[in-house]
């Protein structure tokens, strides 16, 4: 079951993180459908019932909610484009 997880994070989760700041204004309805694949996944690594609780499972395995992690990666680079100043081609020149 270690495996299967750790498997999932370092195959599959840094290839959904590395485009967020490019998809990161996808509606609800999408975002919804994000999360279901990642539990689905997750729910057949550790062999959980389909109706287990998701937020259960994400909290035994470590795993972060897909939402949150969209957040959180998104504030980390507005803070690394405006920390560089105005060499940054994003920032606005006064």
């Amino acid at each position: 079951m270690q495996i299967g997880i750790n498997l999932y994070k370092a195959l599959i989760r840094p290839h959904r993180e590395y485009g967020i700041p490019v998809w990161a204004n996808i509606n609800d309805k999408d975002l919804h459908k994000l999360e279901d694949v990642q539990l689905t996944v997750i729910k057949s690594i550790i062999g959980a019932k389909r109706h287990s609780s998701s937020a259960a499972v994400e909290v035994v395995r470590g795993i972060c909610p897909v939402g949150i992690c969209k957040r959180d990666l998104c504030c980390c680079e507005y803070i690394r484009i405006v920390s560089s100043g105005e060499s940054h081609p994003l920032v606005e020149n006064g």
